[in-house]
């Protein structure tokens, strides 16, 4: 199993960039997890999207999920040229009207603690503390193979406890350590560096990142409590499970 970055920005994407998106492939098996701003663009750089089987989208602010429109007409657009046979497997919280579109688009909807399967993934939800409702999503493949991709979240107990059985967490890293508990809801890299040590993961990818200061900074802060390995997230970087 492997993950690709698409985007790893928060708020907006920078130039060029794009806001939260990971490529999730296994096998014959492509799954997005989130959508958001400029991500349908870098995506294609990776596949067609006439590949893709399903998104997962982890909660409804628009940088998790604002290309979800496009690529659901995008989706349409290879369905009436014969590109691509089987509709869009569409997962999130809420309401199934919005993640279904017409027949090209299959809108499937979690709530709480659940577990789907996209072709070979195996899919599990974690309630996060957000200011809406919001979801770490832990993925498995069929070998055991497993990460966790905790979306947008204040630091919480029970989230390294998800995430024990995971050998990579990608952790949202929105301020740095001096601004600790001043953003409701977001975590810093030290915060997640604390997941990471807790949970026994081998490898932390530092996502979500702010626009200003030094981001590489957030490594040697995640470092101050986490042993394993710490990568700063960055575009169509790959990482093996």
């Amino acid at each position: 199993m492997n993950v690709t970055i698409i985007g790893c920005d928060g708020a907006y994407p920078r130039v060029n960039g794009a806001t939260s998106a990971y490529l999730v492939q296994d096998n014959e098996t492509k799954v997005l997890l989130d959508c958001g701003s400029g991500s349908i663009s870098r995506l294609q750089n990776h596949i067609e999207l006439k590949e893709l089987d399903g998104i997962v989208i982890s909660h409804y602010h628009a940088d998790h999920y604002a290309d979800l429109e496009c690529m659901q007409f995008a989706t349409m657009l290879d369905t009436f040229e014969k590109k691509r046979e089987n509709p869009l497997v569409i997962y999130g919280p809420g309401e199934e009207q919005m993640l279904t579109y017409k027949n090209f688009c299959k809108g499937n909807t979690f709530k709480g603690k659940e577990s789907f399967t996209i072709g070979s993934l195996t899919f599990e939800t974690k309630l996060n503390k957000h200011g809406i409702e919001a979801y770490s999503i832990k993925v498995t493949n069929e070998d055991g193979e497993c990460l966790v991709y905790t979306g947008d979240t204040g630091y919480y107990d029970e989230l390294p406890v998800f995430c024990e059985e995971a050998s990579l967490l990608i952790a949202e890293s929105s301020c740095y350590e001096y601004e600790r508990g001043k953003l409701a809801g977001h975590m810093t890299g030290g915060e997640a560096g604390i997941v990471a040590e807790k949970s026994g993961v081998n490898t932390l990818i530092l996502t979500h990142l702010p626009h200003y200061g030094d981001v590489e900074k957030m490594v040697d802060e995640a470092k101050q409590f986490f042993n394993g390995e710490v990568i700063l997230a960055r575009y169509d970087s790959c990482i093996e499970v």
